[in-house]
């Protein structure tokens, strides 16, 4: 596993890559397909020239996003080491990312960008969870929409019951104050008291309707 170092750093590395992607696109579209034969070739060529670095590039946005929503939601203390597998190379004993403090894992995430769970994605989220149950600290699965967390939570009853499934996206984060689901609260001990709205936050959603 690489360390990440300064989040903003890592968050430079996934800007160059996508301004890499895109300049690769461009050079790519300068010229229009003369008949449905070009056209063949051209849909090739971008498959070839964007397939994977599409996949690999939103995985690497998502550990991000899962890093600033774990520390601004004070899950995770603010001075742990970071650790990530960012192009989905690690080991079937590493996680995507990995929290540590004085030298002990503290947390071990898996993060998928699917956005529908059919096929070879629900099998592949079943291993995934397998794998998380048998790493250290606490496990969290990190989706990007509902229908996602749904099916995670499903397979999750039996493959890493201690899962927590979070959902996390721009949308989320774009919010000022956000919102822990309570077992999480329950489960962590922070290190160090919440911030009041914080509070206010957790509050809200507990006593939501039913």
């Amino acid at each position: 596993m690489q360390s990440i170092g300064v989040l903003q750093t890592a968050e430079q590395k996934v800007l160059h890559d996508i301004k890499a992607l895109v300049a690769n696109l461009r050079v790519a579209l300068k010229n229009d397909p003369k008949d449905v034969c070009d056209a063949a070739m051209l849909l090739s060529e971008l498959r070839k020239l964007c397939y994977e670095d599409l996949n690999q590039i939103q995985h690497e946005y998502l550990i991000l996003q899962t890093i600033s929503w774990l520390t601004r939601t004070h899950i995770v203390a603010a001075n742990v080491t970071w650790k990530w597998n960012p192009r989905q190379t690690g080991t079937s004993s590493e996680p995507d990312l990995e929290a540590a403090r004085d030298g002990n894992v503290t947390l071990s995430a898996e993060v998928t960008t699917s956005e529908r769970p059919v096929g070879t994605i629900r099998a592949r989220m079943l291993r995934t969870l397998r794998k998380l149950s048998a790493m250290p600290g606490i496990h969290y699965y990190v989706v990007k929409n509902s229908v996602m967390a749904k099916a995670a939570e499903r397979f999750a009853l039996d493959a890493c019951p201690d899962a927590r499934i979070a959902i996390i996206n721009d949308d989320i984060l774009a919010k000022r104050h956000l919102v822990v689901p309570i077992k999480a609260v329950q489960d962590v001990n922070f290190p160090y008291p919440p911030e009041p709205d914080f509070v206010a936050e957790i509050e809200t959603e507990t006593t939501k309707p039913k």
